[in-house]
């Protein structure tokens, strides 16, 4: 057994979104579970970017993006990845945007609005179920949650030992 962070329970990660790996399908008509470790390899924590095709809409009010993902630093394309190992194909030929100066607009609130077809937004993977059901949070959130969890962590380690609960102040 091992202690699983609280972050890690819910089903959706905290502050990250839906997506599904756009122009890439397996090769045996399902992704396996060694081709969502070959991603994971691949991203391994770094930075990445993706370009929005399309966006989906679902009747909780969730979305879910249908994108491309490149490493930021590296420029691996998670798509062509897969292809060139034999574990997916690409249908379509399509352009791929090139990553000159990204940068962000600060925003702690997600909507569906911050999304918009055919953009281009930094990224981190936080949790990869396949390449067609991953998570990812956008650069500025990820610090913000990082932070978030550790102020938890510490408060949740020293309310043990004085029985009390975490209450955030405004």
């Amino acid at each position: 057994l091992r202690l699983l962070p609280p972050a890690h329970i819910q089903s959706q990660p905290p502050i990250a979104i839906n997506c599904t790996l756009a122009n890439c399908e397996p090769i045996n008509g399902t992704w396996t579970s060694d081709d969502s470790f070959l991603v994971q390899n691949i991203i391994d924590n770094k930075r990445a970017v993706i370009h929005i095709r399309q966006i989906r809409s679902a009747a909780n009010g969730t979305i879910n993006l249908v994108c491309d993902i490149t490493t930021f630093e590296d420029g691996v394309s998670l798509a062509h990845a897969l292809a060139f190992q034999g574990r997916a194909r690409i249908p379509k030929n399509l352009s791929y945007p090139k990553m000159m100066g990204l940068t962000e607009k600060p925003k702690l609130f997600m909507n569906s609005n911050d999304y918009k077809r055919n953009s281009v937004e930094q990224v981190f993977i936080t949790h990869i179920i396949n390449p067609d059901n991953f998570f990812v949070r956008k650069q500025h959130h990820q610090e913000l949650f990082q932070k978030l969890c550790e102020d938890l962590d510490q408060e949740y380690s020293m309310s043990v030992n004085r029985g009390s609960v975490y209450l955030p102040e405004k």
